[in-house]
């Protein structure tokens, strides 16, 4: 996942956009962060315990993913994620930038938006980790260590920012190390909807 970090730019700023002047990432800050992370960690672990093999391999169709699928695909981006995370607060590359950071609620939008979108190649779901406690640890395992850098840290993420090669689902390619893990949360969050939508489905099997 560590190739993932070829695509970014991190970058460490005196003064931020928005004509505010050393804008601080706050305790305030700390918490929603660590509340996003730990409740849509929470809620995957809850919704997905006590399935069958048959229920956790479900596809409502032949395009669809199944449950076990949908936690891989988490998996595979909470390490992305992490190694964001860390590529962009550890290598700055200082510069003014004026103007390019997005409204964290642009990035938190991606929880409730409706359209579908296509994974890449890299994070399409192959069975990757073997059985589905495992894919799960795999999922747990870089959430915690995530939590555990946002309890830990004490740079100021709102200065370090993260860029991408094109705009993908947002219209916006920048964004700060503080929205790098609002967007891994508000991901874990729309797939639990997907969950839940195949729960939901008819034909899902009763044992």
């Amino acid at each position: 996942m560590k190739k993932i970090l070829v695509f970014l730019i991190a970058i460490d700023i005196a003064q931020l956009s928005f004509g505010q002047p050393g804008r601080m990432w706050t305790e305030s800050d700390r918490d929603t962060l660590l509340n996003l992370v730990k409740n849509g960690k929470t809620r995957l672990v809850e919704i997905t315990s006590g399935f069958s093999e048959k229920q956790l391999n479900f596809k409502p169709n032949d395009t669809s993913w199944s449950i076990k699928g949908v936690v891989e695909h988490l998996a595979n981006w909470a390490e992305a994620y992490y190694w964001e995370v860390i590529g962009t607060v550890r290598v700055p590359l200082p510069q003014y930038l004026d103007s390019i950071r997005c409204n964290d609620q642009v990035f938190m939008n991606l929880a409730d938006n409706p359209d579908k979108h296509v994974a890449s190649e890299l994070f399409i779901p192959r069975n990757k980790y073997g059985d589905f406690q495992n894919t799960l640890k795999q999922y747990t395992i870089f959430q915690d260590v995530l939590i555990t850098f946002i309890k830990n840290n004490k740079k100021n993420l709102r200065e370090y920012f993260s860029v991408r090669p094109n705009k993908g689902v947002f219209d916006c390619r920048w964004r700060d190390a503080h929205q790098v893990v609002i967007v891994e949360g508000a991901h874990v969050y729309r797939h639990l909807k997907q969950i839940e939508r195949i729960k939901g489905n008819q034909n899902f099997p009763r044992e």
